[in-house]
């Protein structure tokens, strides 16, 4: 997201026009702001003060502007609690043209809240930031990954749309006013809002000519419900796609690649329509090929240590050296989000693999903590129209997918070699 200091709040949209005669309002004493519209006169007025206030209709009015708003921005901190499970929130949105954003961080209020939802079974989401671009969406569950591309039909859990929450936030009726005041320089006038399912009260803060700069509510929708909470308008700012984090780096794909491949603990698997082949070093290390197109498939094992086998390995491994050539123009892209591997249909080898050739590079022991790290997964395309296409996934840290051609006469060379070398294993 990228600010965009000459936009404004659009006060001509937000503010409150037709104000009514003026009205008494109490002046308060207070230097600080209330943590929600529970009070507003902390302490004793010190004087009646008369102001041009807002009517009833006047201020739906201004609230009905502010959900139609097409730039804005803002931030909501409240606490939410279910029988006693208190739950500390922050949620940002945006909404910027055709394109939105938020994210909501959610955690325990305290060790005591923490010892009441885990006896309630209750689950946190700690971390959600969701992008609507158009109609792309993009979505991550922890700060620390890359985004990935949702399907709109997905079932994945994403971070509240900003409109739909800022509506759902005043979705209370307002059906009338309480009170009002002065904190810190600022108006507030104070509602009772009780349609729907959550009543309580809600008190609006009023900037210069009436322009709404947010909120503060104490709702509860029974006696073991509530959620309390302050909600401020910020400087509207444009939104735009994040980035990939490393992955904007255009050598990335091949430095990883490179650092991959000099780690004393390199391994490569090969997939094709016509066989595999794999490394085996977990007990004794020996290459496994298994060989397709026949009704019942053949294995050939080919221990390293044994002599007819000692050269296998470094030739094995030598023709990947070829493979950062063939990526010399991936283009990196966020990952297309699958909800389950489980949802495809099973097929054989040869029918998953027909046409193609996949690669598998990794470092399995290099992160103790995620052995599915330091690796890359790249899929080219052997025949037909498509040749030399490819399409993969790098994990470095974080997931990052590519796409490109490879070149038709490398690629073909690559291909020769691996069906020679597995010819060579039978």
């Amino acid at each position: 997201m990228r600010r965009n200091p000459e936009a404004s709040l659009r006060r001509a949209a937000l503010s409150l026009f037709g104000l009514g005669a003026s009205v008494i309002l109490t002046a308060c004493t207070s230097t600080s702001r209330p943590s929600n519209g529970d009070e507003i006169a902390s302490s004793t007025p010190t004087a009646e003060l008369s102001y041009p206030a807002p009517s009833l209709a006047d201020l739906r009015y201004g609230v009905e502007q502010l959900l139609q708003a097409g730039d804005l921005h803002y931030k909501d901190e409240y606490t939410s609690e279910y029988r006693g499970c208190r739950l500390a929130h922050v949620y940002e949105g945006v909404i910027s043209a055709s394109n939105a954003y938020g994210r909501r961080e959610q955690g325990f209020a305290d060790e005591e809240a923490e010892a009441s939802c885990h006896e309630l079974g209750v689950i946190t989401i700690p971390y959600l930031e969701t992008y609507w671009m158009g109609s792309d969406i993009l979505s991550r569950q922890y700060a620390n990954h890359n985004f990935e591309r949702i399907p709109p039909e997905s079932r994945l859990t994403l971070a509240p749309n900003p409109s739909g929450y800022l509506a759902e936030r005043l979705a209370p009726s307002i059906v009338r006013l309480v009170g009002a005041g002065l904190i810190d320089g600022e108006r507030v006038i104070k509602t009772a809002s009780e349609g729907g399912e959550w009543k309580g009260t809600i008190a609006f803060f009023l900037g210069p000519d009436d322009v709404i700069s947010g909120f503060s509510y104490s709702l509860a929708k029974n006696a073991s419900e509530r959620r309390d909470g302050v909600l401020r308008l910020l400087p509207p700012i444009e939104v735009s796609y994040p980035g990939l984090g490393d992955g904007d780096d255009p050598d990335f794909l091949r430095s990883a690649l490179r650092d991959m491949q000099t780690h004393e603990d390199v391994n490569y698997d090969v997939y094709s329509g016509q066989f595999l082949i794999t490394f085996e070093k977990e007990f004794v290390p020996s290459i496994l090929a298994s060989f397709y197109g026949e009704e019942i498939p053949a294995t050939v094992t080919c221990y390293v240590e044994l002599p007819e086998c000692q050269g296998k390995l470094p030739e094995f491994f030598a023709i990947f050296d070829r493979l950062e050539a063939l990526l010399g123009d991936a283009g990196m892209d966020y990952c297309a989000y699958v909800a389950s591997e489980g949802q495809r249909e099973a097929t054989k080898l040869s029918d998953t693999y027909k046409g193609l050739i996949s690669v598998n590079v990794s470092n399995q022991d290099r992160n103790p903590g995620n052995s599915f790290d330091f690796s890359l997964k790249v899929t080219f395309d052997v025949e037909g129209e498509d040749f030399g296409r490819y399409e993969g996934v790098l994990t470095y840290g974080r997931e990052y997918c590519f796409e490109g051609v490879a070149g038709h006469g490398p690629l073909l060379d690559f291909r020769r070699a691996l069906e020679d070398y597995a010819k060579s294993l039978r």
